[in-house]
C-alpha cells in the first residue's frame, strides 16, 4: 500500500511519480521498480469560473467580450432535481402558472403573490444534507407599501397545522433569507437556522430589484 504522510494539494502538484520496488518473504529485492502516477484532483469550490481579475483592451478595436466562458460552477451532484420543469403529463404542477419566454427561448415563470406551485413529495427533497445547492434566477418587480412582506421563493414545511418550515428561500426587508431547521436527532448541535444577504455587494440594480427603493 501507498500512504501519503501529509495532505497533498491541487494547487501546489497536480501529479506526483512514485518508484515502487518489491520484496518477497526472504527479503530480496526485485530487479525493477514499478511507476505509480498519482493524479491530484481539485477541490470542489461553488463559485464563478471562466474569468480573470484583468482585461486588456485596445481603443478602436470595436465590442469585445469579457468573458465568454464565464459560468457558474456549483458542482452539482448527478441527482440534481428541477423544481420548475416545463409542463408536462408527468410534471402537471407548473401547468397552472403564467409563462414568459426569456432569452434563448428559456421558461421563464411569473408569480405575483397569488398563485403558488405545489411541488409533489416524491420530487423535493424532504431533507437537505450538510452540503447542497438552490440555484435560481429571479427578477424582482415592483411591490410599493409591502417592504415589510416576506416574498417565498421555496418552502418545505410540516403537513399539519403547525406549518413548521423545515427550509425555505425568501426575501425580506430588502434582504434575501434562507432558513434551514437543524433536524429532530440534532436538537443538541448548536448550529445558524438563519442566513441573510443584504446583496450590496453586487450593486446598485439589485438594490432595485430586491427592494424597489431609491437609494442615494
Amino acid at each position: 500500500n501507498i500512504r501519503n504522510t501529509e495532505k497533498l494539494s491541487f494547487d501546489k502538484q497536480q501529479q506526483y511519480e512514485v518508484l515502487v520496488k518489491a520484496f518477497d518473504c526472504g527479503q530480496k529485492r526485485s530487479t525493477e521498480s514499478v511507476a505509480v502516477h498519482i493524479d491530484v484532483k481539485p477541490v470542489c469550490k461553488p463559485g464563478w469560473q471562466g474569468w480573470d481579475k484583468r482585461v486588456d483592451y485596445e481603443p478602436g478595436t470595436g465590442s469585445k467580450q469579457l468573458f465568454p466562458k464565464m459560468h457558474l460552477e456549483t458542482w452539482a451532484s448527478s441527482g440534481s432535481t428541477d423544481l420548475l420543469p416545463a409542463p408536462s403529463s408527468s410534471t402537471n404542477w407548473t401547468a397552472s402558472l403564467v409563462t414568459d419566454s426569456g432569452r434563448d427561448s428559456d421558461l421563464i415563470f411569473r408569480f405575483d403573490g397569488g398563485q403558488a406551485a405545489n411541488i409533489p413529495d416524491q420530487v423535493v427533497p424532504q431533507i437537505l444534507t450538510d452540503q447542497f445547492t438552490i440555484a435560481t434566477w429571479m427578477k424582482h418587480g415592483p411591490n410599493p407599501g409591502l417592504r415589510a412582506e416576506k416574498e417565498t421563493l421555496l418552502c418545505n414545511s410540516d403537513k399539519t397545522e403547525m406549518n413548521r418550515h423545515h427550509y425555505s428561500l425568501y426575501v425580506h426587508n430588502c434582504r434575501l433569507v434562507f432558513l434551514l431547521r437543524r433536524d429532530f436527532t440534532q436538537v443538541d448541535t448548536f448550529r445558524p437556522a438563519e442566513f441573510h444577504w443584504k446583496l450590496e455587494q453586487v450593486g446598485y440594480t439589485v438594490k432595485i430589484l430586491i427592494c424597489n427603493v431609491l437609494y442615494h
